[in-house]
């Protein structure tokens, strides 16, 4: 079984060749830590000095239904300040990295990157989330999104493979994507990427064992 899923249909830097997932990586060299919402400069650089690595098993299901289980490893504060609105109110609340049960991707929205010949090149990040933490609590996440849900490496029996919440796509002059997917431009979509990670389960229960 291979150990890699390669996606053929994602745009990269070079436009002649399409992307392998596994070596695919975030455009943005200078992530924001911790604060999925709109955080400023003593934000990030207070969360950055206190990074922990945190490892979970966890369940990955790609946009066309496809699952991936196995140990995601990742950096991240152990608190973090989550901003959301509930019944028209705006609210912060801090919560624990251990305490996400379930992540679901809801909306991207297209981002330019650059104009080529071949078209005009546009990345898909994340725009909504749905976060639901173990006692049952669930909210809707529309600001920044946790940058180490960007790419997701995942081991299990079968080897290591390299997920992503967002893609890369070129529009051509005729209108068209290059991956088949149709959609605007502008605007939120709620269709992803048959690769892409749609939603992430962590499994608390087996971490115990």
């Amino acid at each position: 079984m291979k150990t890699r899923i390669i996606i053929r249909h994602f745009i990269f830097y070079n436009l002649s060749v399409c992307a392998c997932i596994g070596l695919l990586q975030p455009l943005s060299a200078s992530p924001k830590y911790a604060v999925a919402g709109d955080a400023n400069a003593s934000d990030v650089k207070a969360a950055k000095s206190n990074l922990k690595t945190h490892s979970f098993p966890i369940e990955a299901a790609l946009g066309d239904g496809r699952t991936i289980s196995g140990k995601f490893q990742f950096q991240a504060p152990d608190k973090l300040t989550i901003r959301h609105t509930k019944n028209g109110i705006d609210y912060t609340k801090e919560i624990k990295v251990s305490e996400f049960s379930e992540i679901e991707f809801l909306k991207w929205k297209s981002s330019h990157v650059k104009k080529s010949k071949e078209g005009e090149v546009y990345r898909f990040n994340v725009t909504a989330i749905s976060l639901k933490l173990t006692d049952g609590k669930s909210f809707i996440l529309e600001k920044d999104m946790f940058p180490f849900f960007d790419r997701l490496v995942i081991e299990n029996s079968n080897g290591m493979v390299s997920l992503f919440s967002f893609w890369i796509d070129l529009l051509r002059p005729d209108g068209t994507w290059y991956t088949g997917m149709s959609g605007p431009v502008s605007g939120n979509r709620v269709v992803c990427h048959k690769d892409v990670i749609k939603k992430i389960t962590f499994n608390h229960e087996t971490s115990k064992n």
